[in-house]
């Protein structure tokens, strides 16, 4: 039997619960928490950004505090992950390219020396390449003028030998190159040189046959 209130009482309302809101950053930082380790650092931030704002929609909302957490902490091991990965092979390559340096080096002097028009010159840069063939490189580059650069776009270097690739700018034109090196001594000398495609001109004597 319900009470009847005094008269002159309001009656008393009816207790009511509080909704439970949703807290879509703490899912949103979880989903690019997961998809960082396979879509890379752009989701890793997010997920970084996402678990932050999580965290304090939750005071709020109170829900979705463990996975906004759990969001940011995979966000941040891949970051951690991302630039760990960067700085070791930044670092391979710097020393890589540190190495070759010696080689590449042989390779822009040698085509200067074309350049020059010496063909005596160009030919203490080989490992004993002929004065013909030197002459005939020579001849590939004389109307182009001096080396503006000389760019590898791809090196190779093993022990004493590097194969290298790449691009000569001139006053007048451009010519791709290859070339492969033997170390002698400290100095690395060219063994084989080919411009835009041109047979390959060895240091290796043909054999004759008995």
């Amino acid at each position: 039997m319900s009470q009847i209130p005094p008269p002159g009482q309001p009656p008393q309302p009816a207790y009511q619960m509080q909704p439970t809101q949703s807290n879509g950053w703490g899912l949103a930082a979880l989903i690019c928490g997961i998809l960082s380790f396979c879509t890379g650092g752009i989701t890793g931030i997010l997920a970084i950004i996402f678990g932050f704002v999580g965290i304090s929609r939750s005071k709020k909302t109170n829900s979705g505090k463990g996975m906004s957490i759990v969001g940011l902490v995979l966000g941040l091991l891949t970051m951690v992950g991302y630039v760990v990965f960067f700085l070791v092979g930044g670092l391979a390559i710097l020393g890589l390219a540190k190495a070759s340096e010696p080689a590449r080096q042989a390779s822009r002097q040698f085509i200067t020396d074309l350049s020059s028009g010496s063909a005596s010159t160009a030919a203490n840069d080989t490992d004993g390449m002929s004065p013909t063939d030197v002459q005939a490189l020579v001849d590939q580059v004389k109307d182009l003028g001096a080396v503006k650069d000389v760019t590898n776009i791809a090196f190779n270097v093993v022990n004493d030998t590097a194969d290298l690739a790449g691009v000569a700018t001139f006053e007048k034109g451009k010519k791709s190159y290859s070339v492969h090196e033997v170390k002698k001594g400290d100095a690395w000398k060219i063994s084989t040189f080919t411009f835009d495609g041109t047979p390959t001109l060895s240091t290796t004597e043909p054999t004759t046959a008995p």
